[in-house]
């Protein structure tokens, strides 16, 4: 089980089933042949010559490598013709010995007992080897042709170093479930779109300042106290740092960042007034010491907004939510305030878009209702939430 190998689509259509046996029939003698020789004859040949020249072309070490594939990894194709192979729950000890696979592309080594990565195939473009006990990335080498690499859930300890110079090129890096105190090392991947780093043992992430092209990172369930030298990171979408020791949200301006998580941190008393994030539409700010908000002009785009959790008491602690007017779903469940009378309508006249409050939908009718009822009881409140908040009232645009 687990062992899938393909082709490419014009070799397919190429051969026919007798040319493939015969294939698979000559490497398998050519690797008998190489195994009743003597230890000198089987020396491991160096990389493929393609690759000589561009920096990838490291020899392989003969103890690193773990013999012959599998019999049913191949699926009968010839070893030199994959261009994908999957090789998961095999028990492998040892990394497989591939030097033969010359177009292969894809390679996924998942849930093994591998301790490194040596002797890969330097034309390796997507690479996942979660699930082993790899604990450390020594074994990476010429890997530039790299685009794609998941090590989650392995034994890396200490740093991210040297990645930069094995596989340069990389665009999406999955390391989270691992022991890594620090992700230096990541700075030399300029390429680098999607960091995963969550359930790690970080404490800053000061050195990823310069991945300017980074738009996705993750590093969740940490141990960062602060969110600090990620004003370089021009490109970031998505930032996700809930579950760490955070005392204060980031305070770099991020004008493209769509996605904020800062939710189960220690974010005490007086919000800080956000920076300008124009294209913010998820804010998660859940299981914090909040007590009073500034008022969030700096998000007009606001669709979700969790402010759960926190310790916001009266209903005047809500007023700052004003011009979030196109806010459709808020929760603010588990605040002294959410038990006081007027919690419900208050918010929906604040925010005439709201069609779920407290994880629970809030259909237009009942909105508009409770809406009448905060203006029949407070119509101090209303005239300013109205001006603040264009809308539709029955059919007409109240402003």
């Amino acid at each position: 089980g687990g062992c899938w190998a393909w082709l490419p689509v014009e070799a397919g259509a190429a051969r026919d089933a007798e040319a493939c046996l015969v294939a698979e029939a000559e490497w398998r003698a050519g690797e008998a042949a190489r195994a009743a020789a003597s230890p000198a004859e089987r020396r491991p040949p160096t990389a493929p010559a393609a690759a000589a020249g561009s920096g990838e072309g490291d020899s392989w070490d003969e103890g690193e490598l773990g013999g012959e594939l599998p019999e049913h990894s191949t699926g009968g194709v010839a070893l030199q013709s994959l261009v994908r192979l999957e090789l998961n729950l095999e028990g492998l000890a040892r990394p497989p010995d591939l030097r033969g696979a010359t177009q292969l592309r894809s390679l996924s080594l998942n849930s093994n007992a591998l301790p490194s990565l040596a002797g890969l195939p330097p034309t390796l473009e997507e690479l996942s080897a979660r699930e082993n006990k790899v604990r450390g990335l020594g074994g990476l080498r010429g890997m530039s042709r790299l685009r794609h690499l998941c090590l989650s859930q392995n034994r890396l300890e200490g740093s991210l170093g040297g990645i930069g110079g094995a596989a340069p090129n990389l665009r999406v890096l999955e390391v989270q479930c691992n022991a890594l105190s620090s992700l230096e090392g990541a700075e030399g991947l300029p390429g680098l779109d999607r960091l995963v780093a969550y359930r790690n043992e970080l404490t800053a992430l000061g050195c990823l300042d310069g991945l300017s092209r980074l738009s996705y990172l993750d590093a969740g369930r940490n141990s960062i106290d602060r969110a600090e030298g990620l004003g370089g990171l021009l490109h970031l979408e998505t930032l996700i740092l809930y579950h760490n020791r955070l005392e204060a949200p980031p305070r770099d301006a991020h004008v493209l960042l769509k996605q904020l998580w800062l939710n189960n941190n220690r974010i005490p008393g007086a919000l800080p007034p956000p920076p300008w994030a124009p294209c913010l539409q998820v804010l998660k700010l859940s299981d914090n010491e909040i007590a009073s908000l500034p008022p969030l002009f700096a998000l007009p785009s606001l669709e979700t907004l969790d402010l759960s959790f926190n310790r916001l008491q009266g209903l005047a602690e809500l007023l700052p939510l004003r011009p979030c007017g196109g806010v459709e779903r808020v929760s603010l469940n588990d605040n002294p305030c959410a038990e006081l009378p007027g919690y419900r309508p208050l918010l929906a006249a604040l925010l005439p878009r709201l069609v779920d409050l407290d994880t629970a939908p809030l259909p237009p009718a009942e909105r508009d209702a409770l809406r009448g009822q905060h203006l029949a009881a407070d119509p101090r409140l209303g005239p300013a939430a109205l001006r603040l908040a264009p809308h539709t009232w029955g059919g007409r645009l109240v402003a």
